[in-house]
């Protein structure tokens, strides 16, 4: 359960299930709990105790991936200064 805070109002209380957002009352209210109940009750179990689906399969990323181009930009950037370059190469 999360809580939205208005200027001027009661805090209100909502769930979101499925991407969708369910005002369940004022925060910290029987009003407000017992709906909670009522919307989790209303889930098959195997759902609610799921973690949810990734969205986008994982990549494996590498430093070797990410170091790579950037040292290519650094050589490139500060070809005039071995200094620099020394500056950012692994020792």
């Amino acid at each position: 359960m999360s809580r939205q805070r208005e200027k001027g109002r009661s805090a209100r209380a909502y769930i979101t299930i499925d991407g969708k957002r369910h005002k369940l009352g004022v925060w910290g209210s029987e009003e407000a709990e017992q709906r909670y109940r009522e919307l989790i009750a209303q889930r098959p179990l195997q759902l609610a105790l799921q973690p949810p689906e990734p969205t986008a399969p994982a990549e494996t990323v590498t430093v070797a991936m990410i170091a790579a181009p950037f040292m290519r930009h650094v050589i490139k950037t500060y070809a005039k200064s071995k200094a620099e370059i020394a500056h950012f190469a692994a020792r």
